[in-house]
């Protein structure tokens, strides 16, 4: 079957030279006249053959943009100039001029037997979508019109971004695993707004590092619509066009635009895409052309990271403790390192922390083991089963009906105290060992500020990043903010107070999993 472009290109050929047949008559050149003069049998069999393309390329954007039928007569011609280079000459000759190679609307309406009305206005589709360009003439004449080349793409079959669009989206992987969010209550709401002829603009809104790209495929993987991954803010500027290219690009190639950052200003552009997702922190919202629905960013869970790795790694390892809490991408990131074994894992999250660490305390890599310390037996069996609990505690709270007793009970803790000397950091060091866990030495010190509310501050950052890469948390010192509490004499007592209770809160809101 032949493209909807070598169609529309040979229409455009017959046409034109019927026209230029016609002009050297010498006849006077009226429409009825050249009517009367052309031949359209051919013309009738090529339409025919181009109306049984319902389903192609050309049908389809001219019923989703919605162009009139002169629009789209307008368009082929435009279309068929540059499919053929051969028709450039008969563009010339049917103008008039020799440096005129492209159609003008005039000259569509005239071998296209269209009304004498205005094709080409700033309201019309072929306008509003991009899918023509308007080249001024250099003498003065009316100007010329030229097809976007994504368009003349479009009419063989291919669908493609613009250059300056490619580096800024993305197509996602459509078999990659995703965390399984439930979204079937809100994949139902958007088809009931679709269904009432209305379009939907979905805000996933959450803190960055959330996980919201990924909540954002698996909500449209609820509504079996593939994705298009935009950076708004990387768009080329003034980005009203781009915007526009890419729900034209979006509505042909039925994906929903998500939209990973909004593009520095939401263009005025009621756009037909039924789904739009937009990313947010709280930033502006897309343009208010449809039903707005916020969805509030899910959770990540204990639950939805074992089965996501799970996936990710088909099943072939264990999540490794270090990534007790790690977000939805950097599992993805650290996947290919799953089939290398825990070890790989441990070794690259130790490197990591070594690097992105140092700010806030010291990251010792964990290369001491039992036997470089000596311990009473007592000691040594109570830090032993601490540490065979820490090992064990992913997997038990894998466990559905063990999770949903002891899921929200804090991560496992433990007070070393003696003189100087004893091997308390040495203690530590063998436990992150055992473990395969980096061990960040907090230097108090430097946590805490005379500035009121700087020492939570400092405290929460630091709780928030070992959870991040994984650490074991070693407060050295710690005298200062586990000691007694003190009577309150004055504000000093009442804030050094604050922060401790600021510090135990934190640690009892640290969860295993």
């Amino acid at each position: 079957m032949r493209t909807d472009a070598l169609i529309v290109a040979e229409i455009a050929r017959l046409l034109l030279q019927a026209r230029a047949a016609f002009l050297q008559t010498g006849a006077a050149d009226t429409p009825e006249a050249e009517a009367a003069f052309r031949n359209d049998g051919p013309l009738a069999r090529l339409r025919v053959e181009l109306d049984a393309h319902a389903a192609g390329p050309r049908a389809l954007l001219a019923q989703r943009v919605g162009l009139s039928a002169a629009e789209l007569a307008l368009l082929d011609l435009c279309v068929a100039v540059q499919v053929d280079a051969a028709l450039e000459a008969l563009v010339a000759d049917c103008q008039g001029k020799p440096w005129r190679p492209a159609p003008t609307e005039a000259l569509a309406r005239r071998v296209n037997d269209l009304p004498a009305t205005p094709v080409w206005r700033p309201t019309s589709a072929l306008a509003r979508w991009h899918l023509l360009e308007e080249i001024a003439d250099p003498q003065g004449a009316q100007p010329v019109l030229r097809a976007d080349p994504r368009i003349v793409d479009w009419y063989f079959g291919t669908l493609a971004l613009s250059g300056d669009l490619v580096d800024r989206c993305s197509l996602p992987d459509p078999d990659a695993p995703l965390p399984g969010w439930d979204f079937t209550a809100e994949a139902r709401v958007i088809r009931d707004v679709l269904a009432q002829g209305q379009v939907a603009r979905v805000t996933l809104a959450g803190p960055a590092g959330s996980g919201r790209r990924m909540a954002a495929e698996a909500l449209a993987r609820h509504l079996d619509l593939p994705v298009l991954l935009v950076r708004g803010d990387a768009l080329p500027q003034p980005c009203g066009d781009a915007v526009i290219r890419l729900n034209r690009f979006a509505l042909l190639a039925g994906r929903v635009p998500v939209w990973l950052t909004p593009p520095p200003a939401w263009p005025a552009f009621r756009s037909p895409v039924p789904v739009q997702i937009a990313l947010s922190e709280g930033g502006p919202a897309p343009a208010d052309d449809g039903f707005h629905y916020v969805i509030p960013q899910p959770a990540f869970g204990a639950d939805l990271r074992l089965r996501f790795w799970q996936a990710l790694s088909e099943g072939t390892a264990p999540l490794p403790l270090a990534l007790a809490h790690a977000t939805s991408a950097e599992l993805v990131r650290l996947a290919p390192l799953a089939a290398s074994g825990p070890a790989t894992v441990a070794l690259y999250l130790q490197q990591r922390a070594l690097s992105d660490l140092d700010s806030i305390g010291t990251v010792k890599r964990p290369d001491l083991t039992w036997d470089d310390i000596v311990l009473p037996d007592s000691v040594a069996a109570g830090l032993a089963d601490y540490t065979a609990e820490a090992r064990l505690l992913v997997d038990l709270l894998g466990r559905a009906e063990v999770r949903r007793l002891y899921a929200g009970d804090a991560a496992p803790t433990a007070l070393f105290t003696g003189p100087p000397g004893v091997g308390k950091t040495m203690a530590a060091a063998c436990i992150a060992s055992e473990l395969g866990l980096p061990l960040l030495l907090i230097d108090v010190s430097r946590t805490v500020s005379k500035y009121i509310g700087e020492t939570a501050k400092n405290l929460t950052a630091i709780v928030d990043r070992a959870r991040r890469f994984g650490c074991i948390l070693f407060f050295d010192e710690a005298d200062a903010f586990f000691a007694k509490r003190t009577e309150l004499k004055d504000s000093n007592d009442r804030h050094a107070n604050a922060d401790t209770n600021h510090l135990l809160q934190l640690i009892e809101a640290t969860r295993a999993l």
